[in-house]
């Protein structure tokens, strides 16, 4: 009876010891959780100990999660894989290329991602999702605003003494020819759609009437009576 009453005794002392290791590992991790979230935790998330897990930088990713350990981060591949924010869950990230009638414009780092245009002439139709063709502007009518990645071409109608006599996506609007009211005879008028016309009979029946854009030759008429006169 002695011996069972001491294995008995024996045993319930063994329960409780067990039980205050329990209580103490308990009041330690509640100590250190405790402690954790009186102190800020950028990522609000904590490994199983309670210790704050930590952000891979920008240039860096995750390449094992904070959990039962810490965060595991390794440096991004420069012109390969990017990394752009603080983060305890991205990997680094492969870079953008571009393709089709995209060019590069920047390229890709450790941090930060290549970013593409469209190719020269061409701009980015965010309706459609994709690059289209630049607007050329009608004879008539000049370039206002060049075409860009974001935009297309805005084209203007000449007015007030301006003209565009060829189809662009590059010249505005020309201010018209004047004639020289001394020397010269205005044969044609300026129209949106073409230049002046100006006429100087005193020079040699080799040189051409002009007008903004340079020489072109002169009306038959005229010729004809240059001809008539000799």
């Amino acid at each position: 009876m002695h011996l069972e009453s001491k294995k008995w005794n024996d045993r319930k002392g063994e329960i409780l010891s067990k039980r205050n290791e329990r209580e103490r590992v308990a009041l330690v991790l509640a100590s250190k959780t405790e402690r954790a979230v009186s102190v800020p935790c950028d990522s609000g998330q904590y490994t199983h100990s309670g210790e704050c897990c930590k952000e891979c930088p920008p240039g860096e990713g995750v390449v094992k999660k904070c959990g039962a350990t810490q965060t595991v981060c390794a440096q991004c591949l420069d012109s390969e894989t990017f990394s752009e924010n603080y983060s305890h869950t991205e990997e680094c990230k492969p870079c953008t290329q571009c393709t089709g009638l995209m060019r590069l414009e920047t390229p890709c780092t450790d941090s930060n991602d290549a970013t593409c245009i469209c190719n020269y002439n061409f701009f980015f139709n965010t309706m459609a999702g994709r690059c289209e063709p630049c607007t050329v502007c009608p004879v008539g009518q000049g370039v206002y605003s060049h075409c860009e990645h974001y935009h297309d071409t805005v084209c203007e109608e000449c007015m007030d003494d301006t003209y565009s006599d060829r189809e662009s996506s590059l010249e505005p609007c020309l201010p018209c020819a004047i004639c020289d009211e001394e020397t010269e005879t205005q044969l044609a008028e300026c129209t949106p759609m073409r230049d002046s016309v100006c006429y100087n009979p005193n020079l040699p029946t080799d040189i051409p009437t002009t007008g903004r854009r340079g020489p072109s030759p002169p009306p038959s008429h005229i010729s004809s009576c240059i001809g008539s006169k000799a």
